[in-house]
């Protein structure tokens, strides 16, 4: 277990996978996620493809102690702090899920580290646009909408609806389309979810609320500033992460590419999990 001290005083707990002296890349894990969310399987396709990734837990979650009032902007300060203790100069930053706010962010106040920028199924500033809410899961849009209207009642939720990391992951999996439940059937995989469930929740449901919250309000910082190249890849039968979201990124960031990957839901990082870490390394 890896862990650094931050300048002010909190632990930062953090893992790296595949190369130790590879093209490096920072990997922003999902809610629920951590440092565990790569697999050995994983960390074996880094490797072959000469990558150092580098996966650290957000405050909150896992080994990361966590930070009062915290908020998209002020992650880039803990990364600083990490690939600096690392010898890292520059790289490239890969955000999953909930985790792309916090790429973007850390791409706009760290323009001259970011060599590149990939978010896989990436939350967009438009949650509550109709065209999102329309194809969301029942459970996304209702965890959204009280982190807007109501973040104690969203906590008080997530202590009931996820107490330990089976109880996550069984939550997660209800509101999945096929192609994510058929991966979810692979006792391999479903293991390592449910390695990452329980290691999201070994502080409890705190960290992931606040995610919640910080996605459901402004985010702090401009899209349309953000220079690096940006490849967005989102599966169009997502229901956490609507293709509506995956359009209107690439209607506000000025240098995107964009692939919509057919009969694939929200779990298309692990699919495609080879040819995404290729194109951003």
């Amino acid at each position: 277990m890896n862990t650094i001290k931050l300048p002010d005083g909190r632990n930062l707990g953090f893992a790296e996978y595949g190369r130790s002296n590879g093209s490096p890349v920072l990997f922003c894990h999902s809610t629920p996620g951590s440092r565990l969310t790569i697999s050995q399987e994983m960390s074996r396709d880094a490797d072959a493809l000469d990558v150092r990734l580098i996966a650290p837990d957000r405050p909150g979650y896992g080994l990361s102690d966590s930070k009062a009032d915290r908020s998209f902007v002020d992650w880039p300060e803990d990364v600083s702090a990490l690939i600096e203790k690392l010898g890292i100069d520059r790289f490239a930053i890969l955000g999953y899920s909930m985790g792309s706010p916090y790429a973007l962010a850390y791409a706009h106040t760290m323009p001259e580290k970011i060599s590149g920028v990939a978010l896989v199924g990436g939350l967009a500033p438009n949650l509550f646009d109709s065209a999102v809410t329309a194809t969301f899961s029942p459970g996304s849009n209702a965890l959204f909408t009280l982190a807007r209207d109501n973040p104690p009642q969203l906590l008080e939720t997530l202590k009931v609806l996820a107490p330990d990391g089976a109880s996550l992951l069984a939550a997660m999996a209800a509101g999945l389309p096929e192609p994510d439940q058929a991966l979810l059937a692979q006792a391999e995989i479903s293991a390592a979810f449910l390695r990452d469930c329980d290691e999201t929740l070994r502080q409890g449901q705190e960290a992931a609320a606040t995610d919640f919250v910080l996605a459901a309000h402004d985010w702090g910082f401009d899209l349309g500033a953000i220079q690096a190249p940006v490849h967005i890849w989102n599966g169009l039968e997502d229901l956490n992460a609507p293709p509506a979201m995956a359009e209107y990124l690439a209607a506000n960031l000025p240098n995107y590419k964009i692939r919509l990957l057919p009969s694939e839901g929200h779990l298309c990082l692990f699919a495609h999990w080879k040819e995404i870490l290729g194109n951003v390394a």
